[in-house]
């Protein structure tokens, strides 16, 4: 006992005396330290490490050294591995040897770890500032045994988990929890997990489609929340598999009609089978059966607000609808479809299909009215190829664009004067993987309406031509392209409002621009495709319609209705009806309350001073706002012109063509509450002939008050126009005449006449028109164009006109 007594003596005294001899060489290093002469320092403290001449001190001024952060070699790492290693030395010496080392050194476990949690805090605010799950983990694999670990720790995670949530998926959730089981999100994105799982369930499930459900069971063998409601599912889904809802009503099949109906409602499959079992009556037009069989089964349907409006609409009103083959030379015992009628009523083009005129397969014929009857038609063989099908779906309102369906995508055609383009595909609205149909060019030229089976419209994905819901529509649903310049925009689904879960097909909105004609599956469809109508909400929106309203029980059936044009002035209907072995073009005249808005047409003829017939475009604008807001062309073949405008603006319009002046009108619509058809032709004029002849051109859409002189801003876009001509001639000089009608004193007349002429100069010269090209000159009443013995004639005779002087 006496010798280890002895022996620990020594061993303190020798501990002692290595203290002390290490001593002079670190206190040496550190006097340096205080100096901030630290690469002296560092050399002695580095050689006491290298020859273990008590590294635990050593480390120490080192760790101090790395941890200065105005030390140009400044690294939080070094000094933090060099504290961590003093601290795990001195977590193993005595009670006496750190007493040592306090005396000689000031080291203590608390100087220890206030270095420690200050390289730690260090570290920790560089990483919080890169805020990345890499540096946080990096982080925590050095600090894992700090105070800020549990910082680094909650801020990795939050990164995780709402990475985990971004991609939304089973296997980054799974990963995330299992990965980060004490995490505060863990219970969160475990929640996550089995709602993606009950969400994949629901969209397999909840169709009671029995491809979709089958896929699901094979995919997912070992889903973890499968119960007996999901088992009771499958098995509907398996009896309505086998009733082949997607043929139609089976008189045979009515009895299993009724006992599905009774056993799934409310499922979707028991809601076609109730569409089936009140087929006959819809078809038969026993209205009041049909009525009472909806009674009879709503208790199934619950709160299914179909139910009461199918019984609305049969209890509505009888509709006369008297629909009549639209002739024996357009209509054969062949198949004659997808009419498609001019907005002129001039040109009928439609698909036939095993004619005797047929090039090929499915092509495009056109029949012209002749004497309000239709002659026969003839085949487009500029359009129509031997080895592929091809039909119509629209033509623009001038008549210049055909839009076509081939091969499941959507092309068109425009008109030259020898006939029809070769047809061209419509990239913005075509896609490799998606099936498109239907599209129309709405009458301003400024969308494209079209039908598409893509995946991101309203419910499910189910491809057109796809067994679902009794039928083989798929999903498909109407979007539109709206022009951006030269330029078609992405696609904009309809919304909601028109578009549903189910199939929505053969889009017409009509030249009011606000009335849509639509086929649709879904809202209050008595079976398969019924024709509706909504009305468009606002001029600048194409997601805000109202309720779409079913065109009623003397139209629509248990079967697919779809492909209704409706003519310009709304009152005929023109429309497929199938029957066995051939299908024919039939019309009808539309009641009242199914019409749309009345408009107002505008046609003519664009020519020159020789009465040569151009090809031109016919721009108008909304003089309240200044604003283009649609354009046609002429026809290239003889140069007419139709174009169609709601009634409730005020329109201007002009016509433009390269090299020659354009040529203005306007039409006041503000007051219009009935159809108006205006025939007005034009007669251009070559800039270089104004210019080199000195002809007088009026400047017809220039706007002022009842004897004033200020110009009204309807009259901006005319003066631009004339500014641009100005601007592109520079060494042009012109007079602005005013001229008014004889009502009046003379001297009066000749003063308002100078002031509206000096007003239109003003106006130039702010347009940057050069002021020195420019007179301005009253002429009164004293060069009338017209007699003013008329409201008409003084009219022409109250204008401001221009002409080339030099």
């Amino acid at each position: 006992m006496k010798y280890f007594y002895l022996l620990a003596i020594c061993v303190t005294i020798l501990i002692g005396l290595s203290i002390e001899t290490t001593a002079q060489n670190v206190e040496k290093a550190f006097n340096l330290i205080e100096t901030k002469d630290y690469e002296k320092a560092l050399l002695i403290l580095n050689k006491c490490v290298e020859k273990n001449k008590d590294p635990l001190v050593a480390k120490y001024g080192i760790a101090l050294i790395y941890n200065d952060k105005t030390y140009d070699k400044y690294n939080s790492t070094k000094a933090f591995y060099n504290i961590n290693a003093v601290n795990q030395r001195f977590l193993k010496l005595t009670a006496t040897q750190k007493v040592e080392y306090e005396k000689k050194f000031s080291l203590t476990q608390k100087s220890i770890d206030g270095l420690l949690e200050n390289v730690a805090y260090d570290n920790y605010l560089k990483t919080k500032e890169i805020n990345t799950l890499e540096a946080y983990n990096s982080f925590l694999d050095t600090f894992k045994d700090t105070f800020f670990a549990r910082h680094a720790e909650a801020s990795r995670d939050s990164i995780a988990f709402y990475d985990a949530k971004k991609v939304n998926t089973l296997e980054a959730l799974q990963i995330f929890y299992k990965k980060y089981p004490g995490s505060i999100y863990s219970d969160s994105a475990k929640n996550i997990y089995e709602n993606i799982w009950r969400q994949i369930c629901y969209d397999s499930f909840s169709e009671c489609e029995y491809d979709n459900i089958a896929k699901f069971m094979k995919k997912y063998p070992d889903y973890p929340f499968y119960n007996d409601s999901l088992k009771k599912i499958y098995e509907f889904s398996v009896y309505a598999s086998k009733l082949n809802l997607y043929l139609g009503y089976l008189e045979n099949n009515l009895s299993y009609y009724i006992e599905f109906l009774k056993k799934a409602a409310p499922l979707e499959p028991a809601f076609v089978c109730l569409q089936r079992i009140m087929y006959k009556d819809i078809s038969e037009k026993k209205w009041e059966n049909a009525i009472d069989t909806l009674e009879k089964y709503k208790i199934y349907f619950k709160t299914d607000p179909r139910i009461d409006g199918l019984i609305k609409i049969l209890k509505n009103k009888n509709l006369i609808i008297d629909a009549k083959n639209i002739s024996p030379l357009v209509n054969t015992d062949a198949y004659e479809y997808a009419p498609v009628i001019s907005a002129d009523g001039e040109y009928l083009y439609f698909c036939g299909r095993d004619r005797i005129d047929n090039l090929g397969l499915e092509d495009i014929f056109v029949a012209t009215k002749k004497d309000k009857k239709w002659e026969v038609p003839t085949l487009l063989k500029d359009i129509n190829n031997k080895y592929s099908n091809e039909a119509p779906l629209s033509i623009s309102t001038d008549g210049t664009k055909l839009f076509l369906f081939s091969d499941g995508d959507i092309f068109f055609s425009q008109k030259t004067k020898t006939g029809w383009a070769k047809m061209q595909s419509f990239p913005i609205i075509n896609s490799a993987s998606d099936w498109e149909a239907d599209a129309m060019i709405t009458a301003d030229g400024e969308a494209v309406l079209f039908v598409s089976d893509r995946s991101n419209g309203i419910g499910y994905y189910h491809e057109q031509s796809e067994v679902f819901r009794g039928s083989m529509s798929g999903n498909t649903d109407i979007y539109v392209s709206v022009k951006q310049g030269n330029t078609w925009g992405k696609p904009i689904n309809l919304g909601e409002k028109i578009n549903t879960k189910f199939a929505e097909r053969s889009v017409f909105l009509h030249p009011d621009m606000k009335t849509l004609y639509f086929s649709s599956e879904g809202h209050n469809s008595f079976g398969r495709l019924d024709v509706f109508k909504s009305t468009r909400l606002y001029d600048t929106s194409w997601v805000h319609w109202s309720e779409p309203e079913n065109l009623g029980k003397e139209i629509n059936t248990g079967d697919d209705e779809y492909g209704y044009k409706i003519t310009t002035d709304g009152r005929i209907a023109y429309f497929t009806m199938f029957n066995g072995n051939q299908s024919d073009i039939y019309y009808f005249e539309m009641p009242a309350e199914l019409r749309p808005m009345e408009i107002a047409t505008i046609k003519g003829k664009v020519y020159d001073k020789d009465s040569i017939n151009l090809e031109a475009e016919i721009v108008w604008e909304n003089l309240a706002i200044n604003e283009k807001i649609g354009s046609s062309n002429t026809n290239p073949e003889n140069g007419q012109y139709f174009i169609t405008l709601p009634l409730g603006k005020k329109y201007g319009y002009y016509v433009n063509k390269t090299g020659y002046y354009p040529v203005s009108g306007n039409i006041d619509l503000t007051k219009i509450t009935t159809s108006i058809e205006i025939e007005k032709n034009f007669k251009l004029l070559k800039t270089e002939d104004i210019i080199n002849n000195q002809i007088s051109i009026p400047l017809n859409n220039l706007f002022f008050d009842n004897n004033k002189y200020e110009l009204k801003p309807e009259s901006y876009p005319e003066l631009k126009r004339l500014s641009e001509f100005l601007n592109s001639n520079p060494t042009v000089k012109i007079e602005i005449s005013g001229h008014t009608d004889n009502v009046g004193k003379p001297e009066y007349n000749k003063e308002l006449s100078e002031k509206r002429a000096a007003a239109v100069k003003d106006y130039l010269i702010s347009l940057n028109c050069k002021k020195e090209n420019l007179i301005s000159i009253g002429y009164g009443d004293t060069k009338p164009i017209a007699k003013n013995t008329t409201d008409q004639g003084k009219a022409l005779n109250r204008r401001v006109e221009f002409k080339v002087t030099k």
